[in-house]
Formats: C-alpha cells, structure tokens, sequence
C-alpha cells in the first residue's frame, strides 16, 4: 500500500502513473484470485453527479493517486423527475464545475463503458445524489456491488413528504409532527394563510419547489413571505402539490446518520447545522453556514430514537453503502418533532467534516468496504 504526497497537477500525474504500475504488478505478483479482495487497496472509483456536490472529494482522491472516472449529467431530462427544470445559465455554469482540473465525462457515455468492464469488483461506483437512481439501478442490473447505490425508493421518501410521514406514524415513537396542510392550489392556500394566526413552513413536493422557512416574528412578514413565494413560483409547487407545515418556535435542529456497508453498521453521527447564515447563495451549495458534526455511540438514547429496527432490516437487503438519516427539531420545552427524511444519500453540509475526521479521503473508502469505522478514535 502507497501514499503520495503531491503538489502540482504535474506531480500528480506521475503519480496516479506509478499507482497504476504498482497495481498491475502487484496483481500479477500476488496472483490474486480474489479481486474483491485486491480491491480493497486498489479500487478505481466512478462518481456519478448531476449537480457536482461531490467533486471536492473527487479531487482529492485523484491528488492522493486514484484512478477517478467522472460521469456528469448533461441534461436534466436524464433524470426522469417530471418537473424538474434547469435554464440555459444554470446548465452552463453546472457543465463548467471543475474544467480545466480533473475530466468529465457524459454520464451516458460512461454507463456504457461500464458494461464492457470485466473486473467490476474493482471499481467503488458512487451516485452522489439519490435523484440520481435511474443511472444507480442501471449499474446495479450492470453487476456493480462496491459503491453507493441511492433507489427509486430512497428518491420518493425523501420528495414525496405524505409518504414519509407514514413511515414516522409506522416506525417512531416519541416524536411529534408539526401541523401540517395539503395544497394543490396557490388560491386555496392563500386563504388559509391569510385566515390562519399561525406560522407556517413552506414546502413543495417537486424538487424544483423549495422550502420557505420564514424567520420573521411578525406574523404578518410572514404571511407576505409566503405568498409571494406562492405567486412567484406557482407552476413549481402546483405540479405535484405543496404543503404548509406549523413552524416550531426557537428550535433546535439535530441530525443523527447512521452509515451501513453490506448490512453492517460502521458508524453513528450526529449533525447541527448553522442554518440561519447561509453561503449567500453564491454556489451549489447554499443554506447552511457551517455544521459541527460530532461522532456517537451506537447505543446513545438519540440514535436508539432516530435508527428503529426497520432501518437495520432496510440496510441488511442493500448492497454497498447505506446511509440513512432523519432530522429532529426540538423545541424550547423539551417536545420533539420530526423534520425530514434525506435517505441514502450523503448530507453534503456534513459528508466533507466526516471524511476530515479521517487519515484520507482513501483511507475513507477503504475502511468503508473493509467493514471498517473509517473515523479515527479521537474523534
């Protein structure tokens, strides 16, 4: 096993050259029958990405000499979201992200490559986001099994609010759930806002729709915020419906994850993000000012509360990476209700603190498919 230390895109090359050889001749030497065991220290990585949220690590594997294929999708179409839209300027700073340091390849290019590889146990295939479960499902009838594989499944849980709340009634006990109205007017919820004396949180069932949270104490800000909101992007939230949801006063949010691979449990974390100071929407990545994300114990009361038996048995039928994870809001008198689902997909306001909390990015992915908690003790 070999670490380079490297600088320059140069020093890098020479690197990721030397990886190669090592590999092959290792390979060779050893004669390994097994190459999922080889892989463990020579895997070659596939990232998948519609919105780049994973390059950072993509460039940081490639500095620490990995063999990096990066699949982007072109356009939004491929994802089969009915809604999901993307201007002419959104779609030429997202295809742009990262040129001129690492390749980029279509994402339908490189799913046919895929299926002329022979060695698939080789590769660690990840699919950064779970709207990205069309590509995944496709690598998975492919024969890839090293890697993070987001389903159709994990997409709706998490877009589809009206399903997720019957997983909450189903399987958690001990949280509360906010008051919450259904909508597929911008009218009818108009009237209710300006009849209701209650804050509310906007949130849309199509991606495209975002969330409003109005942090006004005056009610009445908060009922304009709303719906100009409403006015302003109808077509957004009347394509799959939309729902007000109560606002809890001076909350605290909390965001336990569990991380699995192959049904084994590595890890537990818990997440509180800065929410109110977001990056001033300069970037993909907007909303959240910093998270302070800390490592639990897998037996904690919080994670006994957030990770129920279902996600264990959920976690046992999938294969590769599974990350799960439900934020709790919890108010000024002790009441706990819950947020949402962001099932099987990494939250990227605290995937980069967990790998920092790491000896690499590598050693990361390494630990992972060995079975292996890949943050280090201290933390």
């Amino acid at each position: 096993k070999i670490r380079f230390s490297v600088r320059t895109r140069k020093e890098s090359s020479i690197a990721k050259i030397l990886v190669l050889f090592y590999n092959k001749i290792i390979h060779k030497v050893l004669k390994l029958e097994d190459a999922h065991t080889a892989s463990f220290y020579f895997m070659k990585y596939i990232f998948f990405s519609y919105f780049g949220l994973s390059f950072p690590i993509v460039k940081k594997l490639i500095e620490e000499g990995n063999e990096v294929t990066v699949a982007l999708v072109q356009d939004v179409s491929e994802l089969g979201i009915p809604g999901k839209k993307e201007d002419n300027e959104e779609k030429k700073n997202r295809l742009s992200l990262y040129d001129g340091v690492f390749e980029k390849k279509p994402a339908k290019q490189v799913i046919s490559e895929m299926s002329r590889i022979k060695n698939k146990d080789e590769y660690f295939v990840v699919f950064d986001f779970n709207d990205l479960w069309k590509y995944s499902e496709l690598a998975l009838k492919l024969g890839f099994k090293n890697g993070f594989f987001p389903l159709k499944d994990d997409f709706e849980l998490e877009s589809d609010r009206e399903k997720a709340q019957i997983l909450v009634d189903e399987h958690y006990n001990g949280l509360k759930v906010a008051e919450i109205h259904d909508f597929k007017k911008i009218e009818d919820a108009i009237q209710f806002i300006d009849e209701s004396e209650k804050p509310f949180v906007l949130k849309g069932n199509l991606e495209a729709a975002k969330t409003v949270v109005p942090m006004y104490k005056n009610i009445e800000l908060v009922k304009e915020k709303l719906k100009k909101t409403l006015i302003k992007d109808r077509k957004d939230y009347e394509a799959k419906g939309f729902i007000l949801q109560e606002r809890i006063e001076n909350v605290c949010e909390i965001t336990p994850e569990i991380m699995f691979y192959n049904g084994k449990p590595l890890f537990t974390t818990v997440d509180i993000e800065n929410k109110p100071i977001g990056s001033g929407n300069i970037g993909i990545q907007t909303g959240c000012a910093c998270c302070y994300v800390f490592k639990t114990n897998k037996e904690d009361k919080i994670n006994k509360l957030a990770f129920p038996d279902f996600v264990y048995e959920k976690a046992k039928e999938r294969k590769g990476l599974f990350v799960w994870d439900a934020s709790f809001l919890i108010a000024e008198n002790g009441d706990m209700y819950f947020g949402e689902y962001c099932p099987n997909r990494w939250g990227f306001d605290s995937i980069f603190n967990e790998i920092s909390m790491c000896d690499s990015v590598t050693s990361f992915f390494e630990s992972i498919v060995k079975g292996k908690d890949p943050i280090k003790k201290e933390h």
